[in-house]
């Protein structure tokens, strides 16, 4: 199987293992799952169906990816000449006595699964931490982390740390609009507000970081925030975000919202860089706005295409109809 990877960097196991690979992100639709219960999908099948592009150099950025797994389990599979399933229980749970663990759902298995709403197994999880698990999962998930961090790595004493003082100023390269690299709707925006000083906004509210190294940030409840320094002497710690439009004044009511929506990808760039935000959206526009917010791409057909796939465009404006809404 080939890679479509435009990079000179190949992708090794090493990516693979460390979530590094490269990979542009899968998703995994209902419809792609096998309905028949022990008759699931081949492993091969899959990992052709659903190869990826690279989309980012590979071992340059961090991001959780299903796909880089599956295929490791496909290498592991052509490695000893046998199925992953075949080669787990022979060479996993065989050695290690678990009798009672399989890698894919059986028949054998479901007496010991509990249907109710979720899937439960009886012998170790109760009922009631399955509804708890269901009705907190945010601050379970935190409350884990930070128990085994807590644990293997224990923090430092807060009265030796020592925080930098560099000046904002200097900070300003860190500022930015930044989307998760896996879950595009996740933004966070980071400004330089003091020295030694930033200031987060995401999901979680707004946060106050001190500098404790030259690219490692803290935030009031310990939480670290690691960026990167790259090549050319720009900082990320996840996609930073440059705007394609460039008469977008940062006064402008407007100006948020439109970077909102272009940061996750329902606005696009053109090669005009104009949007001028003070006209109204076209039908057409909107529509394309709908149907990039359900996750589907704009159908390839010609003239109706032109005007609808890159909104606030000159040309696009001298094409479409001159209804407004």
């Amino acid at each position: 199987m080939k890679l479509d990877n435009p990079f000179k960097t190949p992708v090794t196991v090493h990516h693979l293992l460390t979530h590094t690979s490269g990979f542009q992100v899968v998703i995994d639709q209902e419809d792609e799952f096998s309905p028949a219960l022990g008759h699931p999908i081949p492993l091969q099948d899959y990992i052709k169906k659903k190869k990826p592009s690279v989309v980012r150099e590979p071992g340059t950025a961090y991001m959780y990816d299903n796909y880089a797994y599956n295929l490791l389990g496909y290498i592991i599979a052509n490695r000893s000449c046998t199925s992953y399933p075949q080669y787990m229980q022979e060479q996993i749970f065989n050695p290690l006595g678990m009798e009672h663990t399989q890698s894919v759902l059986t028949k054998a298995l479901i007496p010991r699964i509990r249907m109710d709403g979720t899937l439960l197994l009886k012998a170790v999880i109760s009922l009631a931490s399955v509804h708890l698990l269901c009705c907190s999962p945010s601050r379970i998930q935190v409350c884990l982390w930070c128990s085994i961090s807590c644990r293997y790595y224990p923090a430092e004493d807060a009265g030796k740390r020592i925080y930098l003082d560099t000046p904002r100023q200097q900070l300003a390269r860190f500022e930015g609009r930044y989307t998760d690299l896996r879950v595009f709707m996740l933004l966070t925006q980071v400004t330089a507000t003091g020295s030694g000083e930033l200031t987060v906004k995401d999901a979680n509210g707004s946060h106050k970081l001190m500098q404790r190294g030259p690219l490692l940030f803290e935030d009031e409840n310990g939480q670290l925030l690691a960026f990167k320094e790259e090549k050319d002497g720009s900082v990320i710690f996840a996609k930073k975000l440059i705007s394609s439009f460039m008469d977008l004044q940062d006064d402008s009511p407007y100006t948020p919202s439109i970077h909102q929506l272009e940061a996750i990808g329902l606005l696009q760039g053109t090669s005009e860089k104009q949007y001028h935000p003070t006209l109204p959206v076209t039908r057409a526009e909107f529509a394309a706005l709908l149907v990039r917010t359900m996750g589907t791409e704009l159908a390839a057909a010609g003239g109706i295409n032109s005007c609808i796939k890159s909104p606030g465009s000159v040309q696009a404006k001298s094409q479409r109809s001159p209804e407004r809404t």
